[in-house]
C-alpha cells in the first residue's frame, strides 16, 4: 500500500483516513492499533524507523 501514495506521511494520512471512517461507523480503533499496522506495513527499507519507534509501543 505504500507503493501507492506519496511517501510515508502520505500513507500515514490514508491510515488515519481509514481510522477515522471506521470511527464514523462505530468501529473505533485505538492509536496503539494504528501503529502497530503502520509499522508492520512498512517497507524493508524502513527497517530502521521500525526498530526505532517498536520499543515505544510497550
Amino acid at each position: 500500500m505504500l507503493d501507492k501514495v506519496d511517501g510515508v506521511l502520505g500513507y500515514i494520512k490514508k491510515i488515519k483516513t481509514l481510522a477515522d471512517q471506521l470511527d464514523a461507523v462505530g468501529a473505533l480503533v485505538s492509536k496503539k492499533d494504528l501503529m502497530i499496522m503502520l509499522i508492520g506495513s512498512l517497507r524493508e527499507s524502513y527497517q530502521l524507523l521500525s526498530m526505532a519507534l517498536n520499543p515505544r509501543m510497550d
